[in-house]
């Protein structure tokens, strides 16, 4: 307020009318004066309030993660989420998303991104962070669970955000490569080279937002045998910004599916929109029958069976445990039109299905239960 008065006082103390003989003119040329300056006045109000209610909304909007709130509200369109390893399709997928969110949202407001990943590839994490750094607002990270190179994104992100029990993870990394090797320096110096001084960057990174908590040196020496810091922790320790508590709005509710292959099997797995809620909400079985892909329980409910793959059958010989092969002949289509469902393979239960339900839940639920990351 006090700036807009200073600014109408300002507007105000316009220069004289230049003097004239001629008071006809000078009366013209004091009401043309007059006009310019209130408009010159009212343009100039408009852009300070402008200005002032454009600042007042993305205050409000950062103030939901600042370092003084408790409480960020996600929604459909302010939020993404990294919750697989990272792998180039996965990072292509969530990048894909950024930049949809990031060409809605109004300028100034921030975009949260929801971390619940195990780590991944190093060349597709960095390519995620430089990629979410130049977009045209912050994206700050709202960890429930980031390891290795999810660890690595948090830190090369905005602000760090974590729920009081969300976990960070960092320690060495790990692959391989090969090349020519022989007397001096070889391929194998140069590419080992090469990763050392990314590895090297984002260390630097990490000490450097620690403010102090860490070295070089001792940051290193404290993921030497894997770094595990809960949320609580992670702020003393200068690895997050702020604890948080997070919520979703009612954009964000329902149910989805993912479609997973796994050792030959497709199961449709039901997860909440919500990213806070991360758990498993069910598993459909698909399985492949004469009438193609089906659910289990709707293959069930009609009727299906399974039939021993030695058993006397037209479809002998058509169904393996990764692919569906229909018959070319045409009375084995009519046929299979009219019949049951049948799936034949030489072992098959009930018992077996579900247990390769389980194998997969196992695996689903593996990163959050603290054996190892990747």
């Amino acid at each position: 307020m006090k700036k807009l008065m200073v600014l109408m006082i300002s507007l105000m103390m316009v220069l004289p009318t230049a003097y004239s003989g001629d008071k006809e003119a000078a009366k013209k040329e004091k009401t043309k004066t007059t006009k310019v300056t209130k408009t010159a006045k009212a343009t100039s109000i408009a852009k300070v309030i402008k200005s002032v209610k454009k600042k007042t909304l993305s205050k409000n909007v950062v103030a939901k993660a600042s370092l003084d709130e408790k409480e960020i509200i996600l929604t459909d369109d302010n939020s993404i989420v990294m919750n697989r390893a990272f792998r180039w399709s996965s990072v292509a997928e969530v990048l894909e998303k950024a930049k949809t969110i990031d060409s809605k949202l109004p300028s100034g407001y921030p975009m949260f991104l929801v971390m619940d990943t195990p780590g991944g590839g190093i060349t597709a994490g960095l390519e995620f962070i430089e990629f979410l750094g130049s977009m045209n607002r912050p994206v700050h990270t709202v960890t429930l669970f980031a390891a290795s190179m999810g660890f690595q994104a948090v830190q090369g992100l905005g602000n760090r955000y974590i729920v009081k029990y969300g976990i960070l993870m960092a320690h060495k990394a790990r692959g391989g490569f090969y090349g020519e090797f022989g007397d001096g320096a070889s391929q194998i110096d140069a590419r080992y080279g090469l990763w050392m001084k990314r590895i090297l960057e984002m260390d630097k990174t990490a000490v450097k937002r620690s403010k102090g908590y860490y070295t070089l040196r001792t940051f290193r020496a404290a993921y030497e045998n894997e770094l595990w810091v809960n949320g609580f922790d992670a702020v003393k320790m200068g690895l997050a910004d702020n604890v948080v508590k997070v919520k979703c709005d009612g954009t964000l509710a329902g149910t989805h599916n993912k479609l997973y292959r796994f050792w030959g099997w497709k199961f449709l797995v039901k997860f909440s929109n919500c990213p806070v809620n991360t758990g498993v909400l069910g598993v459909t079985v698909l399985i492949h029958t004469n009438r193609g892909y089906m659910e289990l329980d709707k293959f069930l409910d009609a009727g299906g069976t399974l039939v021993k793959k030695n058993e006397t059958s037209s479809y002998s010989g058509y169904y393996s445990r990764n692919s569906f092969y229909s018959s070319s002949k045409d009375n084995d289509n009519d046929r299979e039109k009219n019949e049951s469902p049948k799936v034949m393979r030489k072992y098959l239960s009930l018992d077996m299905i579900q247990k390769e339900k389980e194998k997969l839940l196992k695996t689903l639920n593996a990163p959050k239960q603290v054996i190892r990351s990747y």
